[in-house]
């Protein structure tokens, strides 16, 4: 799974570029989970910071 957060300015009012999102997927270690995203909640509260979002290409894992 890719989630590359970028930031700058002074700490508390830094702007963000997110590079790529992706998923991956379960494996043996995960019975029964086909798909695992991550927790984009900290990118949520800040979405209004969030300056852009950079997709390098598209492939499902990232």
């Amino acid at each position: 799974m890719n989630l590359n957060l970028y930031g700058w300015g002074e700490a508390g009012s830094e702007s963000w570029v997110m590079i790529d999102l992706g998923v991956t997927f379960g494996g043996p270690q995960e019975p029964g989970i086909d798909l695992i995203m991550p927790d984009i909640s900290y990118i949520e509260e800040r979405r209004d910071r969030l300056l852009a979002l950079v997709l390098t290409h598209a492939h499902e894992d990232h």
